[in-house]
């Protein structure tokens, strides 16, 4: 991975690329002042074509020279432009402290004679590429920010290129591909082939880098693609060969990753640590222990020269092999050894070589990602160790290890600016979750001590939609903080050009059309970035989502009556936890009992419409319900609702449809909401039965038959009519008046389409009325919304609760994006909905909502009065109501109709005694 300049690059190409970007970019007229002629030498010898290494050196030598002077007015401009000379020419030679040193002697000496602060620009460019080879991210960031932010005064003369890769490069470095990958594209684009020969070396640049990110996000065949392409341009090709073999080692492909291994130069190999980390790993794939040592051995060789560089990760990467191959000799307490070296090479600060030591301080350095995972091998050594020898020392030395890699990956999304790149974290984090719970398990079989249950079931929910979590605290923040209005909307007006951007790519095929666009949305993205980046500038916006999640908290957040049953899928079982305020219950379930297979058939039988009754029954649910509920059964009674969360394949189930003991639905029974992780549970509060409604109902069947593609919804209008509240009908539902009004409504109901991705979730969105270009909410646009006043959104629209699939987040769909913009309560649809049902459903909802009943009531008895209406017979199979849900919370303070008629039942029979009393008094 290299900054604007690979630093595999031979010297030559190197110095030639610098010189291009200095002189063809920078537009400077260079001065040599007569009156001193070693700065006049320096200079001379730095504008060579092709200087030797020897004048390089003298170069060097007259800069500092001159630089240990204290200059006069007259030349402080010339002094300051050699302290940046001096700083590329130690870069050139990899003595990046010297050159941190002066870069920073030019920005003081610009400061102190007031000189104009674009004279440093390159200062504070080349500087953030220093200080974030020497690991000081904060110092790096402020810099690289500072240079952008002169480079909009100074655009004619600016390096753009080289500061986007710089950014791309502090974002790969930190985990956020998804993000550098568009920072690489976006610095390419700068690239418009003035100077062929010198870009092409700033593109093979560019291009590799971008490909880095590309296999990180698990995109290989992409990033094969650019690789081989690379390999056609004869640049550092050996480099690259190692950068292919990659891809193929974390594809599990350890024979191709060999063959590319061994094209590599000799020359090259031999002196390069990454290759052989890369030839251990490939034995280590094939479990070839003896070839493993011989390469760890050359390594080592390598590793024992190297007596300049106190942090680096290729060394960290080495010690954490030499751990993999201690464990695969089954000798954990000497991979402890190793995994302990790692973690002081990846860390920052950290440098305790101590096994039952971990570090305190949580730090976002260079490579953080590779830090979690031998955080994790060490968490898991240890506990192997307990397993050996039941010594408690081991025990506590994994669970503080264990609670240092998740307290990381949690510091490390906080730190992201974008969802996508907190998605697939999350995604990564969960497998090292489903280790640890399953580990926690199986010493509960030998200590039955609670206490280890208690812990797994905060941690897989700990592991549920953290980027939910962050991303909704996040925009919360943004509402709260009075942060400067122009700020926010230029974050508002970047949103909606990124969605006309995804609508015109929707609306056409031609292929120069699209590749423009694709471009424009690099460049959209890349501004958003920045503008995120200026909201994290304020103190205090990025919160204490670190703080833990604890049984307690839930069970304090539940009200009497309501009950928790969440589902976790680990590696070997399914974990069933069932909270009730003084309860914790669970059972464990080996995935080998469980027939997940048949299950999916059922779940496809389920999702294809069929006219009929009740489904007829299927052993594998049948016996999956007896799993579920067998152990709960008795905890079921008396209780007033009951809240599922469920996990991975179990997000898109029809919970309704699990059989009691009697044989009758669970929606029978009680009523039933969801939550994305028990951590969102908390208690609401309604104002009254039933506020007033913003309801909305564009494809009405006035007008054409078709609307931009979509089919009238020949019901809505019917839907909405008996609605108390604003009615948005037709021409009056469009995309500007819902995001005008919505913020001030208390219910939203949306009866329109919905369009969801699986594919892309930034894609799906929500349809208003066509008549302009602009007619859809997508949902990163829908996610920014204050919708914290709103009560309920009603999303009677298809596939609103589906999207893609992420084994911690669960389905990321428009439901999830209404939940980050502040929305409590959502009755969604999980696949595509029939006109008439939704008609009923919503109507008897409201009707139920009306006279008091919970929100999840309410939709628990609209769905059994279609159940037991003859005139709706056609539409009792599952498929036609179990995709309706709701994503709720604990109502309290709700008043119930039955409630309320108990109460009036009283004051009437005071009311009558009062009567009779006074009668009776009157008569005498």
């Amino acid at each position: 991975m290299g900054w604007a300049i690979s630093p595999y690059m031979s010297k030559k190409i190197l110095i030639g690329f610098l010189v291009f970007l200095l002189v063809s970019n920078s537009g400077i007229t260079w001065t040599f002042q007569q009156q001193n002629p070693n700065l006049d030498r320096a200079n001379h010898l730095y504008f060579l074509d092709n200087p030797s290494e020897s004048q390089d050196l003298e170069a060097i030598a007259l800069y500092q020279e001159v630089l240990a002077a204290v200059p006069n007015p007259s030349e402080a401009t010339d002094f300051v432009l050699a302290s940046e000379r001096l700083g590329n020419l130690f870069l050139t030679y990899g003595k990046v402290k010297d050159a941190k040193n002066a870069y920073n002697q030019g920005i003081v000496m610009a400061r102190a004679f007031q000189l104009p602060d674009t004279l440093v620009y390159a200062h504070h460019l080349y500087l953030g590429e220093a200080l974030f080879a020497l690991n000081q991210l904060d110092s790096s960031l402020y810099h690289l920010q500072k240079a952008e932010m002169l480079q909009t005064r100074i655009q004619e003369n600016a390096e753009p290129e080289r500061l986007y890769n710089a950014l791309g490069v502090y974002f790969f470095e930190t985990g956020n591909f998804n993000q550098s990958v568009s920072y690489f594209s976006k610095a390419e684009s700068y690239l418009l082939g003035e100077n062929p020969d010198m870009e092409r070396y700033a593109r093979y640049s560019f291009s590799s880098n971008k490909a880095s990110a590309l296999y990180k996000l698990e995109k290989f065949d992409s990033a094969q693609t650019i690789y081989k392409g690379l390999l056609k341009l004869g640049i550092n090709t050996d480099q690259i060969r190692i950068n292919l073999a990659n891809t193929y080692i974390e594809e599990r492909n350890p024979e191709r990753a060999l063959e590319v291994l061994d094209s590599i130069q000799p020359d090259f190999a031999n002196n390069s640590l990454s290759f052989r980390n890369l030839r251990s790993k490939v034995f280590l794939q094939k479990q070839d222990l003896q070839n493993l040592e011989k390469e760890l051995s050359l390594a080592k060789v390598l590793v024992e020269k190297d007596s300049l560089s106190s942090k680096n990760l290729q060394k960290g990467i080495y010690y954490s092999l030499l751990g993999d191959f201690w464990i695969a000799r089954q000798k954990e307490e000497e991979a402890l050894k190793f995994f302990q070296l790692s973690i002081a090479q990846l860390h920052p600060e950290f440098q305790n070589p101590d096994p039952f030591s971990n570090p305190d301080q949580l730090a976002l350095g260079m490579s953080a990602l590779t830090l979690f995972d031998v955080l994790t091998k060490k968490a898991q050594t240890a506990w192997t160790l307990y397993d050996k020898t039941k010594k408690d020392t081991w025990f506590a030395l994994g669970l503080d290890t264990w609670k240092k890699a998740f307290s990381l990956a949690r510091f490390i999304s906080v730190n992201y600016d974008n969802d996508e790149a907190r998605v697939f974290l999350g995604d990564k984090v969960q497998l090292a979750y489903q280790k640890a719970i399953d580990s926690l398990f199986r010493f509960f079989a030998i200590k039955k001590d609670g206490f280890l249950m208690e812990l797994a079931f905060v941690w897989s929910e700990e592991s549920k939609s953290e980027g939910l979590n962050i991303g909704a605290k996040e925009e919360a923040r943004k509402r709260s903080f009075g942060l400067p209005g122009g700020l926010i909307q230029e974050e508002k007006n970047l949103l909606f050009s990124i969605s006309k951007n995804y609508q015109k790519l929707l609306d056409t095929q031609d292929g120069q059309v699209r590749a423009q666009l694709e471009k424009d949305l690099v460049d959209l993205r890349v501004n958003l970035s920045r503008i995120r980046e200026k909201f994290r500038q304020y103190p205090g916006f990025i919160g204490e989502e670190n703080s833990e999640f604890t049984l307690a908290q839930l069970q304090q957040n539940l009200p009497q009556g309501y009950g928790v049953l969440t589902f976790f899928i680990s590696e070997s079982n399914l974990f069933l936890f069932w909270v009730e305020n003084q309860v914790l219950d669970w059972k464990v379930v080996p995935l080998s009992e469980i027939p997940l297979e048949g299950l999916r058939n059922w779940m496809t039988e389920i999702q294809s419409p069929q006219s009929g009754q009740r489904l007829s029954s299927n052993p594998n649910w049948t016996n999956f319900s007896k799993l579920v509920l067998g152990s709960f059964q008795d905890r079921l009674v008396g209780l007033e609702e009951l809240i599922l969360v469920p996990h991975q394949l179990f997000n898109k189930f029809p919970f309704d449809l699990l059989s009691d003991s009697s044989g009758n639905y669970l929606i029978e029974t009680l009523p039933l909401s969801y939550q994305f992780s028990a951590r969102f549970i908390k208690k609401v509060s309604r104002e009254s039965p039933q506020p007033a409604i913003l309801a909305v109902a564009p494809f009405i069947l006035e007008g054409p038959e078709n609307f931009r593609g979509f089919a009238p919804l020949r019901q809505s209008v019917a839907e909405i009519s008996a609605l108390e509240g604003e009615k948005l009908m037709g021409k009056e539902a469009t995309r500007e008046v819902f995001l005008e009004r919505s913020p001030k409504a208390k219910i939203i109901h949306l009866a329109t389409h919905a369009v969801a991705s699986s594919e892309d979730p930034n894609e799906a969105f929500i349809a208003f009325y066509p008549g302009e270009e602009e007619f859809r909410i997508f949902a990163p646009e829908l996610a920014f919304q204050n919708l914290d006043p709103v009560e309920l959104v009603y999303l009677s629209a298809c596939e609103t609760g589906s999207g893609k699939e992420s084994n911690s987040e669960g389905l990321i769909s428009l439901a999830r994006s209404l939940a980050i913009a502040g929305v409590d309560q959502l009755v969604i649809s999980q696949w595509v909905s029939e006109d008439q049902v939704s008609a009923y459903l919503s109507s008897r909802f409201y009707k139920y909502a009306g006279m008091g009943d919970s929100y999840s009531n309410a939709l628990r008895k609209a769905k059994l009065d279609l159940l037991e209406d003859p005139t709706m017979a056609q539409f009792h199979h599952p498929f036609y109501w179990t995709n309706y849900r709701i994503i709720g919370q604990p109502e309290v303070g709700t008043w119930r109709f039955d409630a309320i008629l108990w109460i009036l039942g009283i004051f009437s029979f005071l009311a009558v005694g009062v009567w009779a009393w006074t009668r009776k008094d009157l008569q005498a």
